[in-house]
């Protein structure tokens, strides 16, 4: 297969702990895909952005995105689910300025 920086992890703060550690899902998807156990996908990251999303912390998704845009792996460049989590996000802790500019970029990826 192609190598590929998909076992760095993404630079997310940490989460009190008892709470869901985005960090922590992360590397466990990379654990399994890294294993075989199911092949690299933005399907597992969209999961774990929607469950951000819905924390309300739009920077720890973008930080992802971010992260996922920098990868040598067409398989991880982030798709539209990435944007409208990062859209949910914004509206969650109701920042309308960030949604608009959200919204355009996800009008752009869509345009793709």
């Amino acid at each position: 297969g192609t190598e590929t920086k998909a076992s760095l992890t993404p630079p997310l703060r940490e989460s009190v702990e008892g709470q869901f550690s985005p960090n922590a899902a992360i590397q466990k998807v990379q654990q399994y895909t890294g294993a075989g156990l199911f092949p690299t996908s933005t399907i597992p990251y969209g999961m774990i952005l929607n469950v951000i999303a819905k924390m309300g912390a739009p920077q720890q998704i973008q930080e992802v995105i971010d992260w996922m845009e920098e990868q040598d792996d067409k398989d991880l460049v982030p798709d539209k689910i990435c944007y409208v989590e990062l859209l949910s996000a914004w509206r969650n802790i109701r920042d309308p300025e960030k949604c608009d500019s959200t919204l355009g970029e996800l009008v752009k990826k869509m345009e793709e």
